[in-house]
């Protein structure tokens, strides 16, 4: 299938394009990370509909200019985004493969105090897996905690 060329089009229009385009990609991978010490484990399974996009190709800004946005928002003083135009100007990326765009989405959708592991911390608080590795029940979800001690 030939995209569009995106540039300079909305982020949410080209993902919506992607969804109603694109055939969805159920990664095998998930992400599993800790925001508090004392908080559960959350997990982040990424959407096929994200995926889909970010394996063809054409659709996603680099991660720079959506990183950008995410230090904007984080100033006490933010009101709006002011870095759109640029996100929306940026040339596209090309086809990651199913381990850039898990990577990607994770620097998109986690905190980065998590996987920039420049909070001066040496225990681990993220750990990427995969789905069968995970518990079947979500029976004790509310207890799970990374392992520490695994490397």
């Amino acid at each position: 299938m030939i995209t569009p060329d995106f540039q300079g089009t909305h982020y949410w229009h080209r993902l919506q394009w992607a969804k109603d385009h694109l055939t969805r990609f159920q990664t095998k991978y998930a992400v599993v990370y800790q925001l508090d010490w004392e908080a559960p484990c959350a997990i982040m399974h990424p959407a096929p509909e994200f995926m889909a996009a970010a394996m063809h190709g054409g659709i996603l800004p680099p991660i720079e200019t959506i990183l950008a946005m995410n230090d904007d928002e984080s100033r006490p003083d933010f009101v709006r985004h002011t870095l759109g135009a640029e996100r929306d100007a940026a040339k596209p990326l090309g086809p990651l493969t199913e381990e850039e765009a898990v990577e990607y989405v994770i620097q998109q959708s986690i905190p980065r105090e998590i996987w920039d592991g420049g909070s001066g911390s040496n225990s681990r608080r993220m750990a990427i897996c995969y789905r069968e590795q995970l518990p079947a029940s979500r029976e004790f979800r509310g207890a799970w905690r990374l392992n520490s001690e695994a490397a």
